[in-house]
C-alpha cells in the first residue's frame, strides 16, 4: 500500500515538473513572438518613414493626366522580367509574388508616369522594353486615402479581338493560347521557373479592341502543361466571377497599336 503511495506520488511530481517546463517554454515561445512582432512593427515605421514622400501627400492624384498620350507621359520602361512578375505575376499566385499589393509599394520600385481616370477606374499604364503595355488596375476602397491597393493587372502585346479566340475551348493546350496570345508566353516563364504546377488552376485576362476576355486553366497530368477549362467574354469591358467584379475599362487612346 506504501509502495502504491509513494509511486502515485512520484508520478505526480514528474508531471507537475513537465507541466511546469511546458509553461517555461510556451512564455519563452510567447515573449520571442511579442519581441519579433515589436521589431516587425518598429521595421514598418522605419520602412514608412523612409517610403517616397508620395506615400503621404497623396501624389497618385498629382500625376493623373487624361490628356496626354501614354508614349508622351511615360519615361522609363522595364524588361517584363522585372515587372511582370511584380504586377502581372502578383495576381495571379498569390504565394509566388513580391510584396507590390499597394501604389505606396509600386513607387517603391517603378516611375509612375502615367495614371488614368474613366469614370469606373483609375489605373496606371507602364511600358516594357519588350514593346507591351502593362495596366495595373487599382482599388480605391481598400487602401488609404492617396494610396489605393492593387486590384488586378493586364498585359498587352499585341491588338486582339474576340474573333481570334474563336479556336480557344475547353481542352485546348495554353501553348496554343500563346499562339494567338504572344502574353502567354510571358506568362508562362516565371511559372517555370518556379516550377508551380501546385498552382494547379489560374486565368489570363485579355485587353481586346472590341471588350474583355478571361481564359481560366488547369493542370493536366496527362498533358503535362495547363489547358483552358472555361473562357468568358464581356463586350461592356466588365466581368463578373463569382463575388469579384474585373472592370477594365480603360481609355481609348490607351488601346495597343
Amino acid at each position: 500500500m506504501k509502495k502504491s503511495i509513494v509511486l502515485a506520488l512520484a508520478a505526480f511530481i514528474i508531471l507537475l515538473c513537465g507541466c511546469g517546463r511546458q509553461g517555461t517554454a510556451e512564455q519563452s515561445y510567447a515573449a520571442e513572438f511579442t519581441n519579433n512582432s515589436m521589431e516587425q512593427n518598429q521595421s514598418n515605421i522605419v520602412s514608412e518613414i523612409n517610403r517616397s514622400p508620395n506615400f503621404f501627400t497623396g501624389n497618385i492624384n498629382s500625376v493623373i493626366n487624361n490628356e496626354a498620350p501614354y508614349d508622351i507621359l511615360i519615361t522609363q520602361t522595364y524588361h517584363e522580367s522585372t515587372i511582370i512578375p511584380d504586377l502581372l505575376f502578383f495576381t495571379r499566385f498569390s504565394d509566388a509574388t513580391s510584396n507590390a499589393f499597394f501604389y505606396s509599394n509600386i513607387i517603391e520600385k517603378y516611375n509612375v508616369d502615367c495614371v488614368r481616370n474613366t469614370e469606373s477606374t483609375r489605373y496606371i499604364v507602364f511600358k516594357t522594353a519588350e514593346n507591351g503595355l502593362l495596366y495595373t488596375f487599382l482599388n480605391e476602397d481598400w487602401g488609404f486615402p492617396g494610396n489605393p491597393s492593387i486590384r488586378f493587372s493586364i498585359y498587352c502585346k499585341k491588338e486582339l479581338g474576340k474573333e481570334e479566340f474563336q479556336s480557344v475551348k475547353q481542352g485546348t493546350l495554353i501553348q496554343e493560347v500563346g499562339r494567338i496570345d504572344p502574353v502567354i508566353d510571358v506568362i508562362l516563364k516565371p511559372i517555370k521557373q518556379l516550377d508551380l504546377k501546385k498552382a494547379s488552376s489560374f486565368y489570363t485576362l485579355h485587353m481586346l479592341t472590341d471588350g474583355v476576355m478571361m481564359i481560366f486553366y488547369n493542370y493536366s497530368e496527362e498533358e503535362q502543361t495547363w489547358v483552358v477549362t472555361d473562357k468568358i467574354y464581356s463586350q461592356e469591358n466588365v466581368l463578373t466571377v463569382g463575388e469579384k467584379i474585373y472592370d477594365c475599362t480603360i481609355l481609348p487612346q490607351d488601346y495597343i497599336q
